[in-house]
């Protein structure tokens, strides 16, 4: 066991010795550097809204951008009450956002989830707006669940979002 330890540190060392090097010391070694990681943009949002009909939603939502560009990977979980429906209802969902910023703080949303609740395939195109600052912001988007592609049913939502 000391034997591996010894040579596990042994290694370490030889690695990290390169790196301490001088670059004006004669035959020295340099690391190399690259560029620094892009930030990880992601956001947490919690909200509520009202559905045709009367009902209301609650909801909690989550997004990752995809690389440096428009694409974010969106989830949410939405409890909706009664209305048109007799009971309350868990709906989760997942799908995409599209958003395109004229600056930092604002930024126009365009997005489709799909999810389901009873069984029933919804499919959830949502468009709306996010303005705010570096971290804190508000979302207002309207939707339209496409429940098996016969029945629309348009909601409104306003949720506050921590963006980091």
């Amino acid at each position: 066991m000391h034997t591996v330890s010894i040579a596990l540190a042994a290694a370490a060392t030889v690695a990290v010795l390169p790196s301490l090097a001088r670059a004006d010391a004669p035959g020295s070694v340099t690391a190399s550097t690259s560029a620094p990681a892009p930030d990880l943009h992601m956001f947490v949002a919690g909200g509520g809204g009202i559905v045709e009909g009367g009902g209301k939603a609650v909801f909690a939502e989550a997004a990752i951008e995809v690389g440096q560009g428009p694409l974010w990977l969106h989830g949410m979980l939405a409890e909706l009450g009664p209305g048109e429906m007799s009971t309350l209802e868990w709906f989760p969902r997942a799908g995409f956002e599209l958003r395109e910023c004229k600056d930092k703080s604002q930024c126009a949303i365009f997005a489709a989830d799909l999810g389901a609740v009873d069984g029933i395939a919804i499919v959830t195109p949502r468009f709306g707006f996010d303005v705010g600052g570096d971290h804190l912001r508000v979302r207002a988007i309207g939707e339209v669940d496409l429940l098996d592609a016969q029945v629309a049913v348009p909601a409104a939502t306003v949720s506050l979002a921590y963006l980091r």
